[in-house]
């Protein structure tokens, strides 16, 4: 009873103890609350603290609630490692490690200054201070005192060694004869300073001073007399007189200016400051300096000396650069659309809004300043490699220096007229030119690397940059001089550089903080501020850096831009699509620059290609269309005659087959407009000949062309037999028209594209077939005589010209409106973007974000699918253009044709007729139709009389199918298998309803029946098909009416799903899963998946990084969060803080075992979890992997430098080790120096080559002249090289192209359809395909592991934040095999020890026990009975099926002597069992791998001549079967016959110990407990799978419903007496001997299995306050039966001879494959507390083998083929008894 009341006592004590250690409890502390200034948090005690002291993990508010819940989503970073370069505070927060016991406190809590930091030091090249400290060399005897006592500056003018030259008496020394340089004052004093005594002697004596004649002061020195100077003076080359020293040339002896004065001097500062009273230091005047910087998110200031923090900005998307100049702020911000903009914003005042004045033309902009003069911005964009200045409203913008390589940092010098900008490129230098971008020159590129800052001390003249890679601060005077170092070998990773007084400030991406040192000495080095997210650019505000100076420009002389320039004046400057006039202020435009008109609803912007600025978005104002009315533009078209634009807007009406277009002329000068025709008829597209004034439109009804002349009002047609005309461009001037042709009015079947003359006659000239369409937008470009065709649903875009046909751009969403402007296409894209690319010289993945049209109307309104191809979203881009075209005939007079005029050739032209008239002998009136004869029938158009007996012939003679439909109708002729349509057509019965017209009137799809589609699918609007609903809003339209694609973001998803922004619908499950399933990643959010998330299950504790375990993980001495915080309030663990490691050594994860750095990542595991070895061969794709497993940028490799540390970066630099791909051959071109270069960067005009060899040679001629290639065309030195898009292959000719079948190379993880250029991948109906278009995702709940470790079995989730439930304690016993079944959600095990195979239903807790195999070892589930199938590795070997429920076992499969089966596995649905059988009898283990059905019949090898196979895993999905081979360190796969068997992974040190598979990725476990995932298709890659070391021990299997997908169980229909099992098309009843009998029949055999039943229970929940009586009585009980299980044990074994003992059933255990150190435990001590109540489970020894076994086993050894160890009798003795109190 004393034990359990102090059992009560210390269960009441802990939770307080932890209350007192580890969370605060609040109380109410009364202090009256007053807001807070900008730039504090307000404690809820009341008080006010810096923003920057929240969540820093010290608490500031007395209440603590500067720390509290809302700090959660930082306590991610509380267990991290630290960079190598790092070091580690206590309170979890990384400092640069040169900042280690540097005698300044980083660490917020001091701690990288703790007693005898000092040990841990390497002074090595640095000077080492008396009390261990370390400095720079370059401060010794600087005159300033560094280290603690000052050390030193000690004896820094004597005691020296040193030589003649350097201890002159002029510097008051004396040369001992020893050459040890001491004072002159200590010289003659009788004492001996030289330690050799010449620095005294007799004569000391003899001299005298009087007869020396010094100016100054004489000494006295055994050499003789010497004169000396006094302080400020410099004894002269006489050795007698003295002249003033000038102190004024000492590097920063003066913050800025200096006067010499006799004898000393005067440090001064300039009218903006003041000196201070240490005489040296310059204080500015005017109030306090800001300094402003950007983070990712937000733009905050500092003023620098009260050091208050304030926020300018918040919720940005990307802030990079920064500038601030009187009550603006000025930043860049990538858009989420991926635009970069220019932004300002009015200081200090929080509610004004963020003015964007920079649009369009940006890339990525990384530096920013302001002219504070003419308020000019000026930037450097690094993507578009320039320099640009704007106007302060962004309204005009200019490109001042172009072609730099990479621009990242820009300084203005106005008081110049001077900017200069670092450029980090091929070639670093630092540069400065003029303001208005003239008089360029370089400025430093000498030792440069990677300049990525440059900043202006305005006072002392000089600039200053930072080196990112060589980790240098540096300056040079402004004109060039006095380069010097102030800071090297410190910084780690800076980005961004200012100044201000006598302090540099940069931001360091490594420590996420602003830092900051002395501008002379680099000194008083100390992290500034401090924040969660990385800082990007500092700027420096304050008056005295900006002086005013006259303003060159205030009478706004130019008509655009004024900058300033060096000659104190003003340069005048124009945007780029104009050129300044002659009188050198004006502007005017640029011919060869052709504008853009880009539409979108009724908003437009007049634009040009590589637009700057902030383009002006204008109102369309069209006479004759309301404002609803712009909606309903479906297309518009240039007219280059005479620079206006044809509008085609459809006016909409009931029913919607009588609805008209209006063709209206618009001038984009002038704002006006008039409507030239309307258009009674509904067409397809539309094209425009403006040499004789025509419009062309596809009429799909009628199966014709129709040309209408726009002078006459008056129309003619084309008409076709078999083919639909669709859509259609022209080239009038060449008499051309390109048309695409469709076999009928809405099929499905791809589309042909032609070549036909204008007038409609001769013959056709095939272009391309198979286009997939089912949209065809089409531009002609005049200039380069190129036809551009944009194949939308696969992406592509033609190009068709004289010289061939090829793919200029694929892998596009949707491309339409088509355009040319010069050399470059433009075209819109789904996202609402405007791209272009040069079509001349661009690759085929080469294309440039032009313009974002969601600028222009966001909430435009969707137009329904089928009107236009372009009308779904209603947004167009055409080019404004007048050109001088020849003079045509047509255009005079209308060629004196009396209706329509067509272009024939250059000049010529015929004149054409409508329907119903020919044309008079003069061959230009047209006229009625002539009569035919009685036996003859006159066509109603184009003058055509045909015989009487051709009506009806089902043959159409009449060019409009007339003679086939007026009468045959009543003829009745259509077959019993045809449909008649109402005009008399006949078709088949099949394509009646089939949502495609087939009759011309349509007829065939009235009345008709609409297919239901089901719950989860979408119904096409027009063609009223049936599509899975999601693939509605994925960009990607998959009906033929895009109506998928429509109104997007109406879409209401259910309350099991999750919309994204694009109106796609995913179920919620697949939100926060660490995958993007929206196409933005909005499912991914941070502040979706990272904010407040509860764990969802109970008695789970949430862990600071989000994970969720069971509250039963707390405090077992074991990290299961993976941050060690379930470990860090405990009784038995109170210290809450780990010990620093030296920064030689690593510290292994959540422990305080420090290792030497050399064993990190040498392939052996050091650390407990073995986290020495983890993340050390995976380095990202644009980098290099050290020999010492340290990751570089690609780019420093073969540099010259030792990057690495180890030198591994520069060896093989000849041409061995790539930059670019790292196989041995390059795959497109090679560099003279061994460098691989994709073509993209060869012949572009920058140096790519390290020698330069890629920009040599035929790069001006290549592809240009007799350009032989059919495909695409490469430009290189060496000339042409031919090559093929994406989707195609060189064909044997090595000039043209062939299709390559994507399928073949398993691109697609499940199933694949290969098309002309590309391929299509589909899921199977339990997956939906990902963004990505080639992988599948699984639907259903998140994906489990189920894994095994050495004290339980877990479930885990491996999402965003993983979620660890610890399903059943294991008690040390080991599980021997490990299945799942997803459908009951059930998780099977084995153990071979005591004979047991558990069952646990995850959802019940319900578990099934039962002891009916001797030795069960490895299982697998047949999900579809629940059967399970076993391996018996007793002294019969077998392969046994059991029923658990029944607790019935029978034998299928024999396994041979001396075999044993180490994996068995089943595929349900194709009915087939698998084992692996293993034998040792060889030098090697040798293997192989069986296949039977699954009663055990039709045995047979699918693969042999394997080593040591461990694991299998089934792809239900392609049947494949997988298997992991421990010898040959291998996995393997084959079909399951054993064909096309294949090696698909080689995993180099370790062998896997379980293998699964999932969505078609291989995960397996390595033997140093990594768990792995390999992609099975497209390009295999793999990646480490981070579930903590600590949560899988050997075997894990993957739990989901994907993979055992649920089917109908064939037993139920059938009758067994004992057993049921799966046979090929259904099932069978089998008895104990596995052998088949019929449904409803008895089995013969007595069953003879010697164990019990099984029994099944409940498992109840543990009471925490009980816990402690009940381990103690399990204790006990189980030391009583160890006893007892001993003493029956020894004695049954002295009774047994040693005869019994066989030597067929043997334990099969090599130390090779499996762990050496593992217990063995021989109790199944399941803790009571798991029992229902009644239950109890027993372990009784009462077995007849005796013990005499044990010491008989020596001699059987030597008749045996195997041992048996004394382990496997003692389990072979247990029988398992159940008993049931009732």
């Amino acid at each position: 009873m004393r034990f359990i009341v102090l059992l009560f006592i210390c269960s009441f004590i802990y939770p307080c103890y932890v209350s007192s250690i580890g969370f605060r409890r609040i109380s109410k502390v009364s202090l009256k609350k007053t807001k807070c200034e900008d730039g504090y948090f307000q404690c809820n005690s009341g008080e006010c603290i810096p923003v920057d002291k929240k969540c820093d993990y010290i608490d500031h508010c007395i209440d603590g609630s500067d720390e509290d819940f809302e700090c959660d989503h930082l306590d991610e970073k509380s267990f991290i490692t630290c960079a190598k370069d790092q070091f580690k505070c206590k309170n979890q927060e990384c400092i640069p490690a040169a900042k280690y016991c540097d005698m300044v406190n980083d660490c917020l809590d001091e701690s990288d200054e703790h007693d005898g930091c000092v040990k841990h030091l390497n002074c090595t090249n640095k000077f080492l201070c008396t009390d261990g400290h370390c400095i720079n060399k370059e401060w010794v005897c600087d005159g300033r005192n560094d280290c603690p006592d000052g050390n030193d500056e000690w004896n820094c003018k004597a005691n020296k060694t040193s030589s003649a030259s350097s201890c002159k008496t002029e510097n008051y020394q004396y040369m001992c004869a020893n050459h040890r340089c001491i004072s002159l004052k200590v010289v003659c004093d009788k004492k001996d300073d030289c330690g050799d005594g010449s620095d005294e002697g007799p004569g000391c004596t003899q001299f005298n001073c009087s007869s020396a004649g010094c100016q100054s002061n004489c000494h006295q020195t055994p050499k003789g007399s010497v004169c000396t100077c006094k302080p400020g003076y410099k004894l002269q080359k006489d050795n007698r007189t003295c002249n003033d020293i000038d102190e004024c040339q000492a590097y920063g002896i003066c913050d800025q200016d200096c006067m010499n004065v006799p004898g000393s001097y005067a440090c001064t500062c300039q009218r903006e400051y003041y000196l201070e009273n240490d005489k040296r230091t310059c204080k500015a005047r005017a109030g306090e300096a800001t300094l402003v910087f950007s983070t990712r998110t937000s733009i905050l200031g500092m003023h620098v000396d009260s050091e208050k923090f304030f926020s300018l900005a918040t919720n940005l998307n990307h802030a990079v650069g920064v500038a601030m100049y009187g009550d603006y702020v000025y930043w860049s911000n990538l858009e989420e659309n991926g635009y970069n903009t220019i932004v300002k914003k009015r200081t200090y005042h929080p509610q004004a809004p963020n003015e964007v004045i920079v649009t369009t033309g940006l890339a990525l902009i990384t530096g920013i300043d302001v002219d504070w003069i003419t308020k000019n911005i000026y930037f450097a964009d690094e993507d578009n490699h320039c320099i640009g200045v704007c106007t302060n409203d962004g309204t005009y913008c200019t490109v001042l220096i172009k072609d730099t390589d990479k621009p990242t940092g820009v300084a203005l010098l106005p008081t110049q007229g001077k900017m200069y900008w670092s450029d980090w490129g091929t070639f670093p230098h630092i540069a400065v030119a003029g303001m208005d971008g003239k008089n360029v020159r370089i400025f430093v590129n000498v030792k440069l690397e990677w300049p990525k800052s440059v900043t202006i001390d305005y006072p002392n003249e000089r600039l200053y940059w930072v080196d990112a890679k060589s980790k240098m601060i540096e300056s040079v005077r402004l004109d060039g001089t006095d380069r010097r170092i102030v800071l090297h070998d410190i910084i780690q990773e800076p980005f961004s550089m200012t100044v201000f007084q006598n302090k540099l400030y940069w931001s360091d991406w490594e420590s996420n903080g602003i830092q900051t040192c002395n501008k002379f000495t680099g000194k008083d080095w100390k992290i500034l501020i401090r924040n969660h997210n990385k800082p990007y650019s500092v700027h420096m505000d304050h008056s005295a850096i900006k002086p005013n100076i006259d303003n060159p420009c205030y009478s706004n002389p130019c008509s655009q831009l004024c900058m300033l320039n060096q000659n104190k004046g003003y340069t005048c400057g124009c945007t780029l699509d104009k050129k300044l006039n002659a009188d050198k202020h004006t502007c005017q435009d640029v011919k060869k620059n052709q504008h853009l008109l880009i539409i979108q609803g009724r908003k437009f912007i007049n634009y040009y290609h590589e637009f700057l600025g902030k383009p002006k978005v204008m109102t369309l104002s069209l006479q004759h269309m309301s404002q609803q009315s712009y909606n309903n533009l479906v297309n518009i078209i240039s007219d280059p005659l005479s620079g206006q634009i044809i509008i085609c807007h459809l006016q909409l009406s009931t029913p919607f087959l009588t609805s008209t277009t209006d063709i209206l002329r618009y001038d984009p000068v002038h704002h006006s407009s008039e409507k030239i025709v309307t258009i009674n008829k509904i067409f397809f597209e539309l094209a425009f000949d403006y040499i004789g004034n025509n419009l062309y439109t596809t009429n799909t009804v009628n199966q014709s062309i129709e040309v209408i002349n726009l002078n006459t009002k008056a129309m003619t047609a084309f008409y076709f037999k078999d083919e639909v005309p669709k859509y259609i461009a022209l080239a009038p001037e060449e008499s051309k028209m390109f048309v695409a042709f469709q076999k009928s009015m809405h099929s499905i079947s791809g589309l042909t594209l032609y070549e036909m003359q204008m007038n409609g006659l001769g013959k056709r000239k095939l272009i391309r077939e198979g286009l997939i369409g089912p949209q065809l937008p089409m531009y002609y470009d005049r200039d380069s005589k190129t036809l551009f065709v944009s194949d939308l649903l696969p992406g592509y875009i033609y190009s068709h010209s004289a010289q061939d046909t090829r793919i200029l751009r694929s892998g596009l969403k949707s491309p339409h409106s088509l355009t040319v402007a010069g050399d470059n296409l433009f075209w819109i894209e789904s996202q609402n973007k405007l791209y272009s690319t040069n079509f001349r010289t661009a690759s085929v993945k080469q294309k440039t974000v032009e313009f974002d049209l969601s600028k222009l109307n966001d909430n435009m309104t969707s137009l329904p699918g089928h009107l236009t191809p372009y009308s779904r979203d209603a947004q167009y881009v055409v080019t404004l253009r007048k050109d001088d075209i020849p003079k045509h005939d047509c255009q005079k007079n209308n060629g004196n044709c009396s209706h329509v005029c067509l272009p024939s050739l250059i000049t010529s032209f015929i004149c054409a007729c409508p329907p119903g008239m020919e044309l008079s002998n003069d061959n230009r009136t047209c006229i009625s139709h002539h009569e035919c004869s009685k036996n003859e029938y006159k066509c109603s158009e184009h003058n055509i009389c045909i015989q009487r007996n051709q009506l009806c012939d089902g043959i159409e003679n009449c060019p409009n199918g007339e003679d086939e439909t007026s009468e045959c109708r009543i003829k009745g002729r259509c077959k019993e298998n045809q449909f008649m349509c109402k005009n008399g057509d006949c078709i088949r019965l099949k394509d009646r309803c089939n949502s495609r017209y087939d009759c011309t009137d349509q007829s065939d799809e009235q009345n008709c029946e609409k297919p239901k589609c089901k719950s989860d699918e979408f119904q096409c609007k027009f063609t009223e098909t049936c599509i899975p609903k999601t693939k509605m809003c994925d960009s990607n339209p998959d009906c033929d009416d895009l109506s998928d694609e429509e109104d997007c973001r109406k879409v209401e998803c259910t309350s099991n799903e999750f919309k994204c922004n694009n109106g796609k619908c995913i179920p919620n499950t697949f939100v926060c899963d660490n995958d993007n399933d929206c196409e933005d990643g909005e499912d991914e959010a941070a502040e979706k998946c990272y904010s407040k998330i509860a764990c969802k299950m109970p008695k789970m504790f949430k862990c600071p990084n989000g994970d969720c375990i069971s509250d039963s993980l707390l405090c077992n001495g074991i990290n299961d969060c993976n941050d060690g915080s379930d470990e860090v309030h405990c009784l038995s663990n109170v210290t809450t803080h780990l010990v620093n490691c030296s920064l030689n050594e690593y510290r292994c994860l959540g422990t305080d075992i420090c290792l030497p750095k050399n064993v990190r990542c040498d392939g052996k595991n050091d650390c407990p979890q073995s986290d020495d070895e983890q993340n050390c061969t995976y380095c990202f794709e644009n980098e290099f992997a050290c020999d010492n497993k340290r990751c570089i940028p690609e780019l420093w490799v073969c540099d010259k430098a030792n990057d690495c540390g180890d030198n591994s970066d520069e060896k093989n630099c000849d041409g061995s080790k790539r930059n670019f791909i790292e196989s041995n051959e390059c795959d497109e071109f090679k560099c003279s120096v061994g460098t691989c270069l994709p073509y993209s960067k060869v012949c572009d005009g920058n140096r790519d080559c390290p020698d330069g060899s890629d920009e040599t040679g035929k790069c001006q001629t290549a592809c240009t002249v007799n350009n032989f290639c059919k495909g695409m065309c490469y430009k290189t030195p060496a000339g042409a090289v031919c090559g093929c898009q994406s989707g195609y292959r060189l064909a044997v000719d090595m000039i043209s192209c062939e299709d390559i079948n994507e399928c073949e190379l398993d691109i697609c993880s499940q199933m694949c359809r290969n098309t002309i250029g590309s391929y299509e991948c589909f899921c199977k109906d339990e997956f939906i395909i990902r963004n990505d278009k080639t992988s599948c995702k699984a639907v259903g709940p998140a994906m489990e592991f189920i894994t095994v470790t050495d004290n339980d079995i877990r479930k885990m989730t491996h999402n965003l934040h993983s979620t660890t439930q610890l399903l059943f304690p294991l008690m040390g016993v080991r599980v021997s095999g490990l299945d799942v079944n997803a459908v009951s959600d059930s998780v099977y095990w084995s153990n071979d020890e005591f004979g047991t195979i558990k069952k646990l239903n995850i959802r019940t807790n319900e578990i099934v026990t039962v002891k009916i195999v001797e030795h069960p070892q490895a299982l697998a589930v047949d999900w579809i009975t629940g059967n399970v199938y076993v391996n018996d590795n007793s002294h019969l070997n077998t392969i046994k099926v059991c029923n658990l429920e029944k607790g019935k076992c029978a034998t299928l499969v024999k396994i041979q002597d001396k075999m044993k089966v180490a994996s068995v596995i089943v595929d349900s649905i194709n009915r087939w069992l698998f084992w692996a059988e293993i034998s040792l009898e060889a030098d090697h283990p040798t293997s192989k791998i069986c296949r039977t059905d699954m009663t055990g019949a039709d045995m047979k090898i699918i693969a042999s001549d394997l080593g040591f196979v461990r694991g299998m895993t089934i792809d239900h999905v392609k049947s494949k079967l997988y298997w992991s081979d421990d010898f040959y360190k291998t996995v393997e796969s084959s079909n399951f016959d054993g064909s096309q068997r294949k090696v698909v992974l080689t995993l180099n040190m370790n062998h896997a110990l379980s293998i699964s598979i999932f969505e078609q990725s291989l995960y397996f476990l390595s033997s140093d407990n990594l768990l792995s995932s390999c992609k099975m298709y497209g390009k295999r890659s793999c990646e480490h799978v981070n579930i903590g070391a600590n949560n899988v021990f050997r075997l894990f299997s993957i739990l989901h419903i994907s993979r055992q997908v649920p089917f109908a169980n064939p037993c139920d229909a059938e009758y067994c007496d004992y057993m049921c099992v799966l046979k090929k098309e259904n099932a069978t009843c089998i008895c104990s001997d596995g052998e088949s009998i019929e449904s409803n029949s008895t089995c013969n055999i007595k069953n003879d299995l010697k164990f019990v039943e099984s029994i099944n229970f409940s498992r109840n929940t543990r009471n925490i306050s009980g816990i402690y009586s009940i381990t103690i009585i399990v204790l006990l009980v189980s030391v009583l039966l160890l006893c007892v299980y001993y003493y029956y044990q020894k004695n049954k074994l002295k009774s047994k001879p040693a005869s019994n003992l066989s030597c067929s059933s043997i334990h099969f255990q090599n130390p090779s494959y499996d762990r050496s150190d593992e217990i063995e435990v021989m109790l199944d001590s399941m803790a009571s507390s798991e029992l229902s109540p009644g239950q109890h489970e027993y372990i009784n020894p009462i077995n007849n083998k005796g013990m005499k076994a044990a010491e008989n086993n020596a001699k059987k050894s030597n008749q045996c083929s195997e041992g048996k160890n004394i382990e496997e009798e003692k389990q072979d003795a247990l029988i398992y008894f159940v008993h049931n109190s009732k």
